[in-house]
């Protein structure tokens, strides 16, 4: 037993895992007529909810892409989904950034990665969604552009599209300890 006695803090450190953090996500939305619905965001180590093996957005994905419904995307997330809420309700949706609006919030979360996607409103296209990856790992402050997506329903491809990335910039900061 003593001879494992100087190794037993260091097994502590190693028992309570990764530490989290927590972050101000300040998200620009550029578009001056769409709105944004609610940021679900999860650790990239579970990209399998969101991307099929083909690269097709899995349901819980899609259904946040043309429903604008975070839950589904939340629960098959579990423990480690995270929601961005933006100030403003547009009909009966709490939680949306409306057109040329701000949403500010925090998150914790001991992921050194994040997958962050958002609808687009259905203003201009009902099948418009936002994409992007955050690596937390190396800096304090992070710039993040979200991609925006086509799904092609409404044009009869069903062919995801890549639009741009210029719509919403995300700014992840992490708040000092």
């Amino acid at each position: 037993m003593r001879l494992f006695q100087p190794l037993i803090p260091l097994l502590a450190l190693f028992a309570q895992g990764a530490t989290a953090d927590t972050y101000l996500v300040t998200a620009q939305n550029l578009m001056p007529d769409e709105h944004i619905t609610q940021y679900v965001m999860g650790p990239a180590d579970k990209d399998a909810i969101y991307f099929e093996e083909d690269g097709s957005l899995t349901l819980p994905a899609r259904f946040l892409a043309v429903q604008g419904s975070p839950f589904l995307l939340l629960s098959a997330l579990g423990e480690g989904g995270l929601l961005g809420n933006g100030q403003d309700t547009i009909g009966d949706w709490t939680g949306q950034t409306n057109h040329l609006e701000t949403a500010e919030f925090e998150i914790t979360t001991d992921a050194s990665s994040l997958r962050i996607m958002a609808m687009v409103g259905p203003e201009l296209e009902p099948d418009n969604y936002l994409m992007g990856l955050a690596d937390l790992s190396h800096d304090d402050e992070i710039t993040v552009p979200l991609r925006r997506y086509d799904l092609g329903m409404n044009e009869g491809t069903n062919q995801t599209t890549y639009i741009g990335d210029d719509d919403v910039i995300f700014t992840i900061r992490k708040v000092a300890d």
